[in-house]
């Protein structure tokens, strides 16, 4: 038999809910029942009465939470709004996949006036009607996150432009129904959006994309734009006067003259980083442009760019004299000529530069090093994957960049053992070492650079090198005095390399033996001596250690972290 309560139609039930004195009371009545549960989280905080005589808890102490929740349903979101009932509201509330629907959403609208940040992702059953209650409900909002959220449309996002004044930033990621309409309400309604980032989605325009920035009270400073069907940039550059961060991808209609568009516009004063990958129309004669009119950029990106030669990234570093750091990468047009040129003409404030998967970088051999301008402030060098580099290029190379601190050279197939020595032995004030992936280094290579640097050395990373063994063991423990951070994952590192590490003189704070089959139990005891002043131990995948002794270890480290 029912209980008489339940027998109430939901109008009385809601009558009595909304008279409940306080939010503990709510709280303790949304676990009845799941139809009790679902009449709480539909009633909004202007529904309820406060029975005479019991205080308002409008100036009670609110616990805010962060809440992120996989594979959510009604029911959970449902509970999550009713808990901000208790003393606590959600801030910021995150949901990856799931059977949710606009209920759910519905609830946390209810229910979560003062949230601030709202991400969804992956969410086939949510649509405008959901999006509408969270903008009707949360007037707070601050950040929202839309990704692969196919059934939201303009209707959703004109309701957050129209009752969320203070969003500050906006992502849409493969949001199918977002047009022009509601970017266009977005940048007219939202004065104080600070960051927007639109990927993927196939209905947004040039028209859209400008709408962001028309307003004369825009404060935009970040703006990222990928894989949308747009032409023209003229308006992000004559209208972006606050723009600080550019991120430009993917966008296969983007002309050459649009690009030079985006300089003449000479409203980009402001601009400190731009990205620009896979983006066809950029060539030579535009990116020499770009180069005059970005007068404060300070970093670039170049990717996966067929257009681009070693003209015009010669031409850009030329006309940009404030650049201080510059990443190319997957261009396949540069060769060894347009380093050289980027080393010579970058003026005296760039300090990092990094080449990734930049495959004709031969043509340095040919350079007459008399003719070249060494680049004196360049203290970070990064060649990542770049296969043509041989023994004279890193020569040429290391004479180029006298004063560099950090270098990494990594994936380095073709060269020979002793390779890298010419770059260590001219550049006087490396203190960061990373040669991971080169395959045919060895001991006596290592011995070498230790025996030239090792005294400044703070980071040596030599992951991947499967010549390198306990040989050298006894010259780093020795020598490597300011050494902190080690990584010899992958290496032919036995216990015996263990031992000597642990009687080094040194005062390791990382170290990273990961995929080191050699090991065994037997050097538990010596990672233990180690351990007294890393806080990180990396010894995943060694398979010759016992579960017993790899707790014993984690046990004994204390406050080391121990990846196992």
């Amino acid at each position: 038999m029912k209980p008489m309560i339940d027998i109430l139609p939901d109008e009385c039930l809601m009558e009595i809910l909304r008279r409940l004195p306080g939010d503990d009371a709510r709280s303790a009545a949304a676990c009845v029942s799941k139809k009790w549960l679902t009449l709480l989280c539909c009633m909004k905080k202007s529904d309820r009465i406060l029975p005479e005589g019991v205080p308002s808890d409008v100036d009670a102490a609110y616990e805010r939470e962060t809440r992120c929740l996989e594979g959510a349903s009604d029911l959970k979101l449902a509970a999550v709004a009713v808990a901000c009932c208790s003393h606590r509201t959600v801030d910021v509330l995150s949901i990856r996949g799931g059977p949710a629907t606009n209920f759910g959403l519905q609830a946390v609208g209810n229910c979560c006036s003062d949230l601030r940040s709202l991400f969804l992702w992956n969410l086939a059953h949510i649509g405008d009607s959901g999006l509408v209650a969270i903008a009707e409900g949360c007037k707070l909002l601050e950040n929202l996150d839309l990704s692969r959220c196919p059934n939201i449309s303009d209707t959703g996002l004109i309701a957050i432009a129209h009752n969320c004044p203070g969003l500050d930033s906006l992502s849409l990621k493969s949001c199918p129904g977002i047009k022009n309409e509601g970017l266009k309400e977005i940048g007219r309604c939202c004065a104080m959006l600070n960051s927007v980032s639109i990927c993927d989605c196939p209905l947004v325009r040039s028209v859209g994309a400008a709408a962001l920035l028309s307003s004369r009270t825009s404060v935009l400073s970040k703006l990222h734009l990928q894989g949308l069907k747009i032409t023209n940039l003229k308006l992000i550059g004559s209208h972006g006067k606050c723009i600080t961060v550019l991120h430009l991808e993917d966008l296969q209609l983007v002309s050459e003259r649009a690009f030079k568009m985006l300089g003449h516009g000479r409203a980009l004063k402001k601009l400190k980083f731009l990205k620009i990958v896979s983006c066809p129309g950029l060539k030579d004669t535009a990116l020499g442009s770009l180069g005059k009119h970005f007068s404060s950029l300070k970093q670039m990106h170049l990717g996966r760019s067929n257009s681009i030669s070693d003209r015009g990234v010669s031409d850009f570093v030329t006309n940009i004299r404030s650049l201080d750091s510059l990443r190319v990468e997957d261009c396949r047009r540069i060769s060894g000529f347009g380093l050289l040129d980027i080393l010579s003409n970058c003026g005296s404030q760039l300090s990092h530069l990094e080449f990734v998967r930049c495959v004709y970088m031969a043509g340095c051999l040919l350079a007459d090093i008399q003719t070249l301008i060494p680049c004196v402030s360049l203290r970070a060098l990064s060649i990542h994957d770049c296969p043509m580099f041989s023994t004279q290029s890193l020569l040429l190379l290391a004479k180029m960049c006298p004063y560099i601190t950090t270098l990494n050279f990594t994936g380095a197939a073709g060269l020979q053992d002793r390779s890298i020595l010419p770059l260590v032995t001219t550049c006087k004030y490396i203190d960061r070492l990373n040669l991971s992936g080169f395959e045919n280094l060895t001991d006596l290579a290592v011995y070498e650079v230790v025996m030239l640097r090792g005294t400044s050395l703070q980071v040596l990373n030599l992951e991947g090198c499967r010549g390198v063994t306990d040989k050298c063991m006894g010259e780093i423990a020795r020598h490597c005095l300011a050494l902190k951070e080690l990584n010899l994952s992958g290496c032919r590192i036995s216990d015996s390399g263990v031992v000597q590490l642990a009687f080094g003189r040194f005062t390791l704070q990382t170290l990273s033996l990961k995929n080191c089959l050699l090991l065994t139990d037997s050097s538990v005891q010596y990672l233990v001596m180690l351990g007294r002043s890393l806080s990180t131990l990396d010894v995943r995948n060694c398979d010759s250690f016992s579960p017993s002794r790899l707790d014993l270890l984690s046990k004994s480290l204390g406050r080391c972290e121990v990846l196992y």
